[in-house]
Order: C-alpha cells, then sequence, then structure tokens
C-alpha cells in the first residue's frame, strides 16, 4: 500500500484538516495529500500527482462527488488535456 501524506493532521476542534485522496480498489493503493484548503487550484495539483504517479495508464478514472471544486472551470479546461476521465456520482443515489 503506497500512502502519500504531506504531514499528519490532528483534528482538535481548533485547526481544520483538509485531506484529499484517492483510493485504488485494485491496488489498495492509498493516494492522500493535504491542504490549507481544498479548492480548485488543490484539486489540479493532486490530480497532475495522481496523473504522474499512474505514468503508465492510458486513462485514469476518478469517481468524484459533486463538489464545487472538481466542477470548478479551471478544473474543468484542465481536465480537457489529462488522462484523468472524471466520473460524477448521481446526486440521488440510491441504494
Amino acid at each position: 500500500m503506497i500512502s502519500y501524506l504531506k504531514r499528519a493532521c490532528w483534528n482538535s476542534g481548533r485547526q481544520r484538516c483538509n485531506l484529499n485522496g484517492f483510493y485504488n480498489r485494485f491496488t489498495q493503493d492509498i493516494f492522500a495529500k493535504s491542504y490549507d484548503t481544498i479548492n480548485a487550484q488543490a484539486t489540479i495539483d493532486i490530480f497532475k500527482e495522481l496523473d504522474a504517479f499512474y505514468h503508465n495508464k492510458a486513462t485514469i478514472y476518478v469517481i468524484i462527488d459533486n463538489a464545487s471544486y472538481y466542477k470548478n472551470a479551471m478544473v474543468k479546461e484542465w481536465l480537457k488535456t489529462s488522462r484523468i476521465d472524471p466520473i460524477y456520482l448521481n446526486l440521488y443515489l440510491q441504494i
């Protein structure tokens, strides 16, 4: 298992702990990174690192929720030239 975490986060209630990460269910790899805030730039940053980590893959499918930082215009523009193919979760997913 590969874990990529810049620094440990402790959530004491006084300081936010913002983690963005991915899990590969086939290899059990965990890819995570801590940010001061999760926004479009942080999303592009972790997508770039994910893209570099899986450099030998033709397409990288990422299943993500509908958070605004994933659907930001800057992120969508960056994804046009990336091998990352986002799959957005259905808002009304019924189990």
